[in-house]
């Protein structure tokens, strides 16, 4: 069973839009459901000797699915998103949460004095300090959205909500992915009225790796049992359609051979990116796509931008907000009975 159909997210319609925190409290309050969009794919970051390669390619696990989306936080740091993106209320055709809107945003949601040091071996306290500062500031959005959530969501205490990739380089320090998964907590409050908080994430830092793993592409899946066989993995099995681009140039064969040897951080990304734009369509097999790079000398660039039907419409603001028509084919995140 795909992540998109174990859970319902509710949303009490009057708490976000209208100002009305006595019923927002009230159990016996009329519910509606959440549409949600997923990102939902796979995440493929190469890190070559003077930059970082993103790609997201959309896995369509549903209709309504959306590529996983790249977004840049900063001149050298982009994040990831996977799981819950882009949250609707049906009733008023608006968007409740885009979080790709909030995540530039985030870091200034929370203060140094509010962030625990988090312990990593050979990592400047620095790095690791702006880390937790993105890290807890998608945590507060993360929790405006989950406010008003009032359903049982049945999802496990590892079961992620959401999932953040950050990818950057750090000064003094370099290229750097981390992995932060947020889960949930819910408490009964009387009948099927729950109180839900999504708690601290669990970082994991993927890149470096620790000094004894081989230096591979990150690659990352949502959802994490998808069965998709992994870009490294299917150079090994020797995947035809891989060979052929392989085998089509002296280039593309170097650009192969560092994937497989576990060595793109020995080589210059305008060596081994033809290899890996060329395998990315590959595999992609129509699918969408986005590519973007991280220069380690300069800023920001996408490769392959955002389709546009994954362009989300901004949520509401005070002064009005575009609207949107749910298609019938929305998904809803409805777990089957």
């Amino acid at each position: 069973m795909s992540p998109a159909k174990r859970f319902v997210l509710i949303l009490a319609a009057l708490t976000v839009f209208v100002a009305l925190p006595a019923r927002a409290q009230n159990p016996d309050q009329p519910t509606e459901e959440l549409v949600a969009n997923l990102a939902s794919g796979r995440v493929i970051i190469a890190v070559y000797k003077d930059a970082l390669v993103i790609t997201t390619i959309e896995n369509k696990i549903e209709p309504g699915t959306l590529t996983p989306p790249i977004v840049p936080i900063t001149n050298q740091k982009a994040g990831i998103l996977l799981g819950a993106s882009t949250w609707y209320s049906p009733s008023s055709r608006q968007v409740v949460e885009n979080l790709a809107q909030d995540l530039p945003h985030v870091r200034a949601r929370t203060s140094d004095a509010s962030v625990p040091h988090l312990a990593t071996p050979n990592d400047p306290e620095k790095t690791a300090k702006d880390i937790e500062q993105t890290g807890l500031g998608f945590l507060v959005v993360l929790n405006e959205a989950a406010s008003s959530i009032h359903s049982q969501l049945n999802l496990s205490e590892t079961e992620p909500l959401t999932e953040l990739i950050l990818a950057d380089y750090a000064p003094g320090y370099g290229p750097e992915v981390w992995q932060l998964t947020y889960t949930i907590h819910q408490e009964p409050e009387r009948g099927d009225y729950w109180q839900t908080r999504v708690v601290r994430p669990r970082y994991t830092q993927i890149w470096p790796p620790d000094k004894k793993e081989p230096r591979q592409l990150v690659e990352i899946h949502y959802p994490a049992d998808d069965k998709q066989i992994p870009l490294r993995d299917l150079l090994l099995a020797k995947d035809p359609d891989l060979e052929k681009i392989r085998d089509s140039s002296p280039d593309q064969a170097a650009g192969a051979d560092a994937i497989l040897h576990a060595e793109t951080d020995k080589q210059l990304v305008a060596q081994g990116l033809p290899f890996l734009k060329a395998a990315i369509t590959a595999i992609a097999k129509g699918n969408r796509t986005q590519m973007a790079i991280i220069p380690q000398a300069a800023n920001f660039q996408w490769l392959i931008p955002p389709p546009p039907e994954d362009r989300v419409p901004e949520k509401p603001r005070p002064e009005g907000a575009p609207t949107l028509q749910r298609p019938p084919e929305a998904p809803t995140l409805q777990k089957p009975e």
